[in-house]
């Protein structure tokens, strides 16, 4: 498949100037890979969080193929995933079932926000230079629709999400993250927010990354302004673009697999390669 780079200069002239740099510095990358269970799903994602931890799955093997560290954090896993690499920020056992009851409460998710926050200050110590942002989780998409569903009132997500949006009102939009949201997102949206603390570009790697940004976004509108995209997984991803004002390098849709975790960073290497910048 033939990839066109539609962007590839405009994006590398944001990431310069997020840097307050003449030239785009991508030397040094890093993917932090939330991993959460969502109470609307009976399976938990311990194992593969683990192995993603320990370098032994698709999810790490395709970010070290990016040239990228993989950091990976457990933000609210249910089942006991005990692993020296596994980062550990748990507030709870998984979320609750939205179907039935609020996620998780205001103060557990404003933990998993800041874990977020921490984790690019962090990095930021440690010299990385551009952030993927990632995620493995149960549940599906189910509360990335809910959440984009409760913000914008966007209408092409599962009967399922609106069925549980209409169950709730929301007074804020801290509330919606917290109600029919996921650790995951949660934990994802504080990327996005210490990216703007920290000058450091945050780059979105799929539906879930890119409504996290969008989240991040509907708190602290300066995150459209570290935020960059390496390509559109579907349409969801493309509406949030336009919203944020921000162009992804490809006009290539992805399916999300396995193999697609850190596609964005993929993508952006694979462009400095073509364009020798």
């Amino acid at each position: 498949m033939k990839m066109k780079f539609i962007n590839i200069y405009k994006t590398l002239d944001k990431i310069a100037y997020i840097q307050k740099k003449d030239k785009a510095d991508i030397s040094k990358s890093a993917v932090v890979i939330m991993c959460a269970d969502n109470g609307i799903a009976d399976s938990s994602i311990a194992e593969i969080a683990v192995k993603t931890a320990g370098g032994e799955s698709e999810y790490s093997r395709m970010a070290k193929a990016a040239d990228a560290d993989v950091f990976t954090l457990n933000a609210g896993i249910r089942d006991k995933a005990m692993s020296e690499w596994l980062i550990d920020r748990k507030t709870a056992d998984g979320t609750e079932n939205i179907m039935y009851k609020p996620a998780m409460s205001d103060e557990s998710m404003a933990f998993a926000v800041r874990s977020g926050i921490e984790m690019v200050k962090s990095l930021k110590i440690g010299d990385y230079k551009i952030i993927g942002a990632s995620s493995i989780n149960s549940g599906g998409n189910i509360p990335m629709e809910a959440v984009l569903y409760a913000l914008t009132g966007y209408n092409a997500v599962s009967d399922c999400a609106k069925e549980i949006v209409s169950k709730y009102s929301f007074n804020s939009v801290n509330r919606i993250l917290s109600t029919v949201g996921s650790f995951e997102i949660a934990a994802m949206s504080g990327l996005f927010l210490g990216g703007v603390l920290c000058d450091m570009p945050v780059m979105i790697d799929d539906d879930i990354s890119a409504v996290a940004a969008f989240m991040a976004y509907a708190i602290e509108p300066k995150v459209k302004n570290i935020a960059v995209a390496g390509c559109c997984q579907s349409e969801i991803s493309r509406q949030i673009f336009e919203t944020m004002n921000i162009e992804p390098i490809t006009d290539i849709q992805t399916e999300r697999t396995v193999e697609g975790v850190s596609v964005a960073l993929a993508v952006m290497k694979i462009a400095l390669a073509a364009f020798k910048f």
